[in-house]
């Protein structure tokens, strides 16, 4: 199989390998976790205090207080991409050719969102990996 780094910091790599995501922490040079994402995990990003990490494709894969969670919401289904705006806040681009695309600000802490903007600017378009949000 491939796989890819998806984020990586001083300690822990993310990785995908077709619709698994794990966790490898560097110092252990072990596995910490591994689940799956159907249709493959599209994005992630562990926090800079690497205390969380987020990832994104058909659903959210939340880690944090070294616990796991996945997270089913309609509105965060298929994510396309994420950056991170604030010491535990994301912002999270689902499927931007979806008539229901938009951008939300997602708090990793309360996991509570909120809904930034529609996101129509390539609804009708090719497809592309680099989406300007």
């Amino acid at each position: 199989m491939d796989i890819k780094p998806i984020d990586e910091t001083d300690l822990y790599v993310l990785f995908k390998e077709y619709e698994d995501v794990f966790l490898f922490e560097k110092d252990s040079n072990r596995e910490l976790w591994r689940t799956s994402i159907y249709g493959e995990a599209t994005c992630g990003l562990i926090g800079l205090s690497n205390e969380w990490l987020i990832a994104g494709g058909e659903k959210i894969i939340l880690w944090k207080n070294e616990k796991l969670t996945e997270l089913e919401d309609e509105d965060l289904k298929w994510t396309h991409s994420m950056r991170q705006t604030g010491e535990n806040e994301v912002e999270i681009l689902t499927d931007p050719w979806s008539d229901h695309s938009a951008i939300w600000k997602f708090n990793i802490i309360t996991e509570s969102k909120l809904k930034i903007r529609d996101f129509n600017e390539y609804i009708g378009k090719v497809y592309t990996e680099n989406v300007i949000w």
